[in-house]
């Protein structure tokens, strides 16, 4: 049975042994009771604010790099850049990364330190940029910036179930009729003011 990206990280989550994560698995699912459905942005949000200790993180990052969801590795990557205990879990498995998340990875200023142990394992594009220097890795880290940003951009989505022409007002809108105002004056009547 194939599952989609949602079902697939809420069951991995909801398999940890963490009392947090099977919350966590719940909001992935469905949100807040009668909430919209969460995106990258409240998952992250969610994520930072309920999973603050190393340990906890250590235990999701097997969890992540299991499932292999490339934008989940990308935002936990991006999160947890400047907790040493983690991105040294991190670093141990980052051969097993895809090339594109290497990349990401050896763009951190905050592990650049501890790299160089590492690089033998890594794809040679993700050695070219370290080896590079600073402002290779700069710009690497500037395209990691705008995608993560990318991902967080969208807090909740609405289902595809959902049209948007159904909301109300919507015909009205469409339609070019125009809409009245709480004041109940139109912008024709009060000369557009």
């Amino acid at each position: 049975m194939d599952l989609t990206p949602r079902a697939t990280l809420s069951s991995r989550f909801e398999a940890l042994a963490l009392p947090k994560a099977k919350t966590y698995a719940d909001f992935i699912r469905t949100g807040e009771p009668g909430g919209p459905i969460p995106c990258w942005g409240a998952l992250a949000e969610r994520f930072q604010r309920d999973f603050t200790q190393a340990a906890d993180r250590k235990d999701v990052w097997s969890a992540l790099l299991e499932v292999g969801d490339r934008r989940a590795l990308l935002l936990f990557l991006h999160m947890s850049r400047d907790r040493a205990e983690v991105m040294d879990a991190v670093l141990a498995d980052a051969h097993r990364l895809p090339p594109s998340l290497q990349c990401a990875l050896v763009a951190f200023d905050e592990i650049a330190e501890r790299l160089p142990d590492h690089l033998d394992r890594l794809v040679p594009a993700a050695r070219q940029i370290f080896e590079a220097g600073p402002e290779t890795r700069m710009r690497e880290r500037e395209v990691v910036e705008a995608r993560v940003a990318a991902l967080k951009a969208f807090r909740y989505f609405v289902p595809d179930h959902d049209d948007p022409r159904n909301e109300p007002g919507a015909k009205a809108a469409m339609s070019g009729e125009a809409t009245t105002p709480a004041g109940g004056e139109t912008g024709a009547s009060t000369g557009g003011r």
